[in-house]
């Protein structure tokens, strides 16, 4: 939760000229399938993240490029 949060903090000061997150593929699979998790708190920590990256996506924000 704190990373996320200051990587929100991060790229909110950016007009994307300086920061670019390489987000692998592998990395947005591994959050998907932790979206379903036993444990509530990194299950709700994971779907955060998924939604935070695919609005990105979904925005086309300047400093995230996904990696295959």
């Amino acid at each position: 939760e704190r990373e996320l949060n200051a990587l929100i903090r991060l790229v909110g000061r950016s007009s994307g000229n300086f920061i670019c997150l390489v987000l692998p593929m592998v990395v947005l699979q591994e959050l998907d399938g932790l979206k379903k998790n036993i444990d509530e708190e990194l299950a709700h920590r994971a779907r955060r993240a998924v939604s935070f990256i695919h609005d990105a996506f979904a925005s086309r924000a300047p400093w995230l490029i996904g990696q295959r």
